[in-house]
C-alpha cells in the first residue's frame, strides 16, 4: 500500500467509507456530508464524530454506545481519536510521556498542533502494519514522546534516544520553525517531517539493532547508506561546521542525509512516509491521473543488494508508485505556487535515492510478513528521564533524555 483526521462522550453508527483504499482519508457522515481525518463534528448535521483507530473508521458518537472520545479530546480538545469504555487515552495519546504545562494557553495551542501532526504520522505507521507499543507497556521496545518547552536554563533538542522521541514545543510556532529552516538551509521544515524523521531512528533500532555484522539485511543497509559505526557526533560536527559534501544530491534526498548513515536512513524513511501518505491521499481525491511526464528509472533501481529480493510484482508496483509521484509532486508544487504558497515538495529523486526507498519498502514489507524474524530488540541502554505515564504530564521540569541523535541546538 501507499497511504485526510474536536467533543462530548457518545458511540457508534459506522460512517460509510468513501473509498476502498486502506488510507480511508475521506468518509461520509450518515447525513451524506464529507468527513475528513481531522474532523470532530459534522459541519452539516452537527453530529459529534471521531476516528476509531482499530477499524480505521469515523464513528458518529451516541450517548449509550461503546466508544467515547479520548480523554485529551474531552479535557483539552486536543484529540479526535476514540477509545472504548474503560480506556482513557487513545493509542496516540498513550505514547505521551511528558507534555508541557497545559495551564498556559500558549503551550496548549502549540501542543494541539503537535498532537494533530503526530496522529497523522502514527496513522500511516498503523496502515503500514506497525503496532504502536507504549514504553509504559514495554520499556525495552516501546515508544514514548516527550514534548517539552525550553526554559532559560534548559534547552530542548528535538531527537530520539532509546525509544523516546523528544520534540521542542517551539517547533509548533510557524515563525520560529521558519527561522530555524532558514538558519539550517533546509528545503522545508514541518512538524510531520520532524516526527517521521525521529520515528526513523526508532525503527532503525527495531530493524537492525542486535544483528551480527554478516547479517544480510544489515550488510544491505551498509552498502546503500554507509556504515553506521562511523563516529556520529564527529560527523554532525563536521556537517554543521563545513556544510554537506558538494555532491550530496547525487545519492541523498537532502543535504542533511549526507551527514551520517543514520541520518541518511532517517531522511529517506521520512520521504518514504511522505510519499506513502501523499500518494494514497492523491488517489482518494482522484489526483493520480496527471499528464505531467513521469521520471523513468531503470529496472536495476529496484534490485536489492546482498541477495535480498522483493516479489517481482511488488517491486514493479513500488517503482510505478515512485514514478507516479514524480508526476504528481510537480503538479502539487504548481498548485501551491498558484495560490501564493511555497513549493510543497522541493525535492528530486535520483536513482540511488529510489534504490534506498525500495530497500526501506522491502524492510517494511518483510517485517509485516515475517515479524518475529525481522523485528529486533532495541539496545539495552536505559532512558534516564522521568517515569512513564499513560497520558499527559503537565510539567516543564522533567529532564530531557540525552539524545545522541539530535539536530543543532537553538537557544530558547
Amino acid at each position: 500500500m501507499f497511504g485526510a483526521l474536536g467533543h462530548p462522550l457518545y458511540d457508534a453508527a459506522p460512517i460509510s467509507v468513501r473509498t476502498n483504499l486502506a488510507s480511508m482519508r475521506t468518509f461520509l457522515c450518515s447525513c451524506g456530508n464529507n468527513l475528513y481525518f481531522g474532523n470532530s463534528s459534522c459541519l452539516l448535521c452537527g453530529s459529534t464524530v471521531g476516528f476509531e483507530p482499530t477499524s480505521r473508521e469515523m464513528i458518529r458518537l451516541n450517548p449509550d454506545g461503546e466508544f467515547r472520545l479520548c480523554r485529551n479530546g474531552v479535557d483539552y480538545a486536543a484529540c479526535n481519536w476514540l477509545v472504548r469504555d474503560g480506556q482513557e487515552y487513545c493509542p496516540s495519546c498513550s505514547l505521551n510521556r511528558t507534555v508541557p504545562d497545559l495551564s498556559l494557553e500558549e503551550n496548549l495551542v502549540a501542543w494541539r498542533k503537535i498532537e494533530a501532526a503526530k496522529r497523522r504520522v502514527l496513522f500511516t505507521l498503523l496502515e503500514l502494519g506497525f503496532d504502536l507499543i507504549s514504553k509504559k507497556d514495554n520499556p525495552e521496545a516501546g515508544l514514548a514522546f516527550d514534548i517539552l518547552r525550553p526554559t532559560p536554563t534548559q534547552n530542548v533538542l528535538t531527537g530520539h534516544e532509546n525509544g523516546v522521541i523528544t520534540l521542542n514545543l517551539d517547533e509548533a510556532n510557524d515563525a520560529e520553525r521558519e527561522r530555524r529552516r532558514e538558519v539550517l538551509g533546509e528545503a522545508d521544515r514541518t512538524l510531520a517531517g520532524h516526527l517521521r524523521h525521529e520515528s526513523a531512528h526508532y525503527y532503525w533500532d527495531r530493524f537492525f539493532a542486535g544483528r551480527l555484522d554478516d547479517d544480510q539485511c544489515l550488510r544491505a543497509y551498509r552498502e546503500l547508506f554507509g556504515d553506521e559505526r562511523a563516529d556520529y557526533q564527529a560527523a554532525l560536527q563536521r556537517h554543521y561546521a563545513n556544510g554537506p559534501r558538494p555532491d550530496w544530491a547525487a545519492d541523498c534526498i537532502t543535504a542533511y542525509a549526507s551527514s551520517h548513515p543514520w541520518e541518511d536512513w532517517a531522511e529517506t524513511w521520512t520521504h518514504y512516509l511522505h510519499i506513502t501518505d501523499a500518494m494514497e491521499t492523491a488517489s482518494v481525491f482522484g489526483l493520480h491521473d496527471v499528464t505531467t511526464p513521469a521520471a523513468h528509472f531503470p529496472e536495476e533501481t529496484i534490485e536489492l543488494p546482498c541477495g535480498l529480493s522483493l516479489r517481482r510484482m511488488e517491486a514493479a508496483r513500488f517503482l510505478a508508485v515512485i514514478e507516479n509521484w514524480t508526476q504528481i509532486s510537480p503538479a502539487l508544487n504548481e498548485l501551491a505556487e498558484s495560490l501564493g504558497h511555497s513549493t510543497l515538495y522541493p525535492y528530486a529523486l535520483s536513482a540511488p535515492v529510489v534504490r534506498k526507498l525500495n530497500f526501506i519498502h522491502f524492510m517494511v514489507q518483510t517485517r509485516s510478513e515475517r515479524r518475529s524474524d525481522i523485528f529486533h530488540a532495541v539496545p539495552t541502554q536505559k532512558v534516564t528521564a522521568g517515569s512513564p505515564t499513560p497520558g499527559p504530564v503537565a510539567t516543564g521540569t522533567s529532564q530531557e533524555p540525552a539524545g545522541h541523535r539530535a539536530e543543532a541546538s537553538f537557544a530558547a
